[in-house]
């Protein structure tokens, strides 16, 4: 898997919408982080965007709530993607472009740390979850 590019923007709204970094092909995959001052927020996607994880800051002074998801670019060239919120709200995007990702198998999490001696790994996955490539790693 290969970066290509990344777009970032961001406002206060209903909608917050984030474009797709030009060039891109059928086959490439799009990550995007969509990141509201607000805990309480619920996202509505784009179709063909899957959601992947999310982070919620309810502490917080603002408080807020991170989305991530991926969608496999069907057609050719760059677009717009907008992601509804059931409120207005401060909202920042970005859209991350890869290529050389099988365009056919769901997307690969994991998250993995290790003891303060370094010695005994400890790795938190997804069950169910299998590596379709060998650079199939991708931190969100």
């Amino acid at each position: 898997m290969a970066f290509k590019a990344s777009t970032t923007a961001n406002g206060n709204s209903t909608t917050a919408t984030g474009t797709a970094p030009a060039g891109l092909v059928a086959g490439d995959r799009l990550y995007a982080s969509v990141s509201v001052d607000l805990a309480t927020i619920v996202i509505t996607p784009p179709a063909n965007w899957v959601r992947i994880g999310n982070i919620v800051n309810a502490a917080g002074s603002p408080d807020g709530h991170t989305f991530s998801l991926y969608e496999i670019k069907s057609t050719s060239g760059s677009e717009s993607y907008s992601f509804g919120l059931n409120t207005a709200a401060d909202w920042a995007v970005q859209v991350v472009a890869f290529s050389g990702r099988d365009a056919v198998q769901a997307a690969i999490i994991q998250n993995s740390n290790s003891t303060a001696s370094n010695t005994t790994p400890i790795s938190i996955g997804l069950g169910g979850v299998t590596a379709y490539a060998e650079s199939d790693l991708l931190a969100v």
